[in-house]
């Protein structure tokens, strides 16, 4: 099961930032457990010079069938605890930075 859920989680990163047009090259940065559930933390590099990160949190127990991507847009991206969040509710939580890691906005 859970390694069908590491597949989901590949799939999930995939979905959440290509395009049907491209793919992008991609690494997983760690596999760990957070409060109970698996966090896989991924980076995908769509353009020289930019990062995405991605977080996929995966229930330890059993799976409900159901995925939940979080996040906003622009320049509002999600946390890895978006993902850990839903995983804790036996789903797989998708979240990404939207390539923003900064969270001081007093330049705006």
């Amino acid at each position: 099961m859970k390694n069908f859920l590491i597949s989901i989680a590949a799939i999930s990163a995939a979905v959440l930032i290509s395009s049907c047009k491209e793919s992008f090259p991609s690494k997983v940065i760690s596999v760990e457990t957070v409060d109970g559930c698996t966090l896989v933390t991924s980076e995908v590099y769509p353009v020289p010079g930019d990062t995405i990160k991605v977080w996929i949190g995966l229930p330890e127990g059993e799976w409900d069938g159901r995925l939940v991507g979080t996040g906003g847009a622009g320049f509002y991206g999600g946390k890895s605890s978006n993902a850990i969040k839903w995983a804790k509710k036996g789903m797989v939580g998708v979240a990404s930075n939207c390539g923003h890691d900064n969270e001081d906005w007093t330049w705006l």
